[in-house]
């Protein structure tokens, strides 16, 4: 019986190591998942995968800018390092040589988990954004008016009216 006491945790370590580096679903929506995003660009991998690759990123966007945007996000291929600024994670992208005029842009935030969202598709007459448990708004787009991107995301978004996100 001793030797069966001295070979139990042994045989326990195995169970124990795959247990604690199988990935969950949770922790891939949490804020420590989307902080190692910082510094990376969106087509880098995390967890094997791209950004716009994951499913919590995918349910983001569909919840904020609707079920069609996701497809228009995939091939606007050119990007930027993602960065947190105020504790948001800002993630954006582009149309390759046409950044002025199309372009995509997420801001999570790493502490309330709310998300902001903004598309602008090469040719539509609209910037269309979206918030976390708001219905998508589509904007008529002016000269140069494309989504925001760095500081101007928080500032970009405030300036919605609660009437238009609602």
């Amino acid at each position: 019986m001793s030797r069966f006491l001295l070979l139990l945790p042994i045989a326990m370590f195995p169970l124990t190591w795959t247990t604690a580096s199988t990935p969950s679903a949770a922790l891939d929506s949490s804020g420590a998942f989307y902080k190692l995003w910082i510094g990376k660009f969106p087509s880098d991998r995390v967890k094997g995968k791209t950004f716009l690759e994951h499913p919590d990123v995918q349910r983001r966007i569909k919840q904020t800018l609707g079920p069609d945007a996701l497809p228009e996000m995939k091939e606007m291929r050119a990007s930027f390092p993602a960065r947190e600024y105020q504790n948001w994670l800002l993630v954006s992208g582009c149309q390759p040589h046409l950044c002025v005029d199309a372009k995509w842009t997420i801001a999570i935030n790493l502490i309330s988990d709310e998300t902001w969202a903004c598309l602008a598709p090469l040719a539509a007459d609209f910037v269309q954004f979206g918030a976390s448990n708001k219905k998508p708004i589509r904007l008529p787009r002016k000269e140069g008016q494309t989504c925001p991107e760095g500081e101007n995301v928080a500032e970009q978004f405030s300036r919605l009216s609660a009437t238009e996100l609602r």
